[in-house]
This record gives C-alpha cells, sequence and structure tokens, in this order.
C-alpha cells in the first residue's frame, strides 16, 4: 500500500496500463482534488489524477427516452400486472420527470392542486435508506401536469405518502423491483414489441433482496410469483428514462 503523497505519476502510468481501469479515473481525480485542498490541510502538493485526456465516451447521451404511445404502453402493462399504486406511480415519473427517489418520498402535502405544482424537497436515498435532500440539495417545484394530476386522483390517501405498497409502506427500490420485473416482463411479450431499452441509466447502489409482495403482483407467464424468482434492484430497460429527470418525446 502506498501513502496518497507518494502518489506520482509513475505509478498512475503503471495503474492505468492496459486501459481497463480508466472508468475509474473521475472518481480517483475527485479524491485527489480534495486531497489537495485547503480545508483538507493540502495532504498533497498536486493531483496526479487531472487533465490525463482520457476520454470519458459517449454513454447513453444518443439514446432517446420512449415516446408519449410507448410511455402509455409501458403505464398500459404496469395496470395489468401490478397494483394501482405503482401504475401510478410510473405516470407520475413519465409526465412530471422527478426522480425515483423523490417519487419514494413523495407526499401528499407537497402537491399543490390549485397551483398545479409538486414541491420537491426530499428524496428516498437508498444506500443510506434514510430520507435527505434532492440530489442537487435544493428544493424546487415540478409542474403537475394533467396526466400526473389524474394518476395521483385516483389513488386512495391512505398514508402519509402518495405511493405506498399493500403493507402501506412507500416504495423503496427493492419494493419496486419485483413489479418492474412483471411490468417489464408484459411489455416485452407485447405483440410486436421488442424487448424494452432504457437510455440515461445511472447504475444505482444494490438494494438487498426483498420478498415480493404476492398479494399485488400477478406474473404475466401465469405462474405463481416465486422468491426463487431473481429480484431486481436496477431497472434496466423501458421505463428508466420516465424515472430520471426527463420527460416523453411528444409527438
Amino acid at each position: 500500500m502506498v501513502p496518497i503523497f507518494q502518489v506520482g505519476d509513475e505509478i498512475v502510468a503503471e495503474w492505468l496500463a492496459g486501459g481497463k481501469r480508466a472508468g475509474n479515473v473521475m472518481g480517483l481525480s475527485s479524491m485527489f482534488a480534495d486531497a489537495a485542498s485547503m480545508k483538507a490541510g493540502r495532504l498533497i502538493d498536486r493531483n496526479p489524477f487531472e487533465k490525463l485526456g482520457i476520454s470519458r465516451g459517449k454513454g447513453r447521451r444518443d439514446q432517446q427516452p420512449p415516446s408519449e404511445q410507448e410511455a402509455w404502453e409501458i403505464i398500459a402493462c404496469a395496470r395489468r400486472v401490478s397494483c394501482p399504486s405503482f401504475a401510478a406511480w410510473l405516470q407520475v415519473a413519465a409526465f412530471t420527470g422527478m426522480r425515483p427517489g423523490e417519487l419514494d418520498a413523495l407526499r401528499w402535502e407537497r402537491i399543490d392542486f390549485a397551483r398545479e405544482r409538486i414541491v420537491v424537497a426530499e428524496q428516498f436515498n437508498a444506500a443510506t435508506r434514510k430520507f435527505d435532500t434532492p440530489k442537487n440539495h435544493q428544493r424546487r417545484e415540478a409542474p403537475l401536469t394533467a396526466h400526473a394530476r389524474t394518476a395521483l386522483e385516483g389513488l386512495a390517501r391512505e398514508s402519509e405518502f402518495c405511493f405506498v405498497s399493500l403493507r402501506g409502506e412507500h416504495w423503496t427500490p427493492s419494493s419496486r423491483a419485483y413489479h418492474w420485473k412483471a411490468v417489464r416482463a408484459a411489455a416485452t411479450r407485447a405483440p410486436g414489441r421488442r424487448e424494452p431499452r432504457a437510455p440515461a441509466l445511472r447504475a444505482p447502489r444494490q438494494e438487498p433482496r426483498a420478498r415480493p409482495d404476492r398479494r399485488c403482483v400477478r406474473d404475466p407467464r401465469g405462474r405463481e410469483p416465486s422468491q426463487a424468482e431473481p429480484i431486481i434492484s436496477v431497472f434496466v430497460s423501458a421505463a428508466e428514462p420516465l424515472l430520471r429527470n426527463t420527460y416523453v418525446r411528444q409527438k
């Protein structure tokens, strides 16, 4: 193990040899920049990972989100194979652009139906399993569009949270995973449909395995849900752009 102040150009060059570790450069550069800051006490003189000229790649920036028709097809599948709360969750996500954690933490008191605005003041953090401020640490407002309003007005107010499972708890990534798997399978098996794809997907922290809510999900293949089936904790297809700060394309 090498002390941080001894990491120089030669060690960095050796570590990067082969090109398999280029994806870690951004995180290491940030760490070494913090170590070189005045706040940290200038632990190092310079950041050896700075300005290496390594391309970050295009990522998924060229991929397009689903069209409005595709979004409605996904929501329709959710209404068939999942519970009303999850279908409404997807619909509000599609037509407000709110992030998944922000929707999980959405409370009725944050919705101003008169002004047609949603106050986004907190999110559920999957890593800490606690509520904290949104991604940019700033309170903001999202538009309460007509389709989002319709979805919310169709829900029973059984909790302080807008979207809850049949257990009465707000959604989390692990509790949503089984429902999304059923919706994804139904959308893929629709006539003429190919596997839904998701642009702009950020890899979130994996959640521990959660027992599926058998009362809520119907398997689109006609089988009873089985705990032996894998439960995904990362959304990997069609609705991801609906779950990000991205609106569906308007025709």
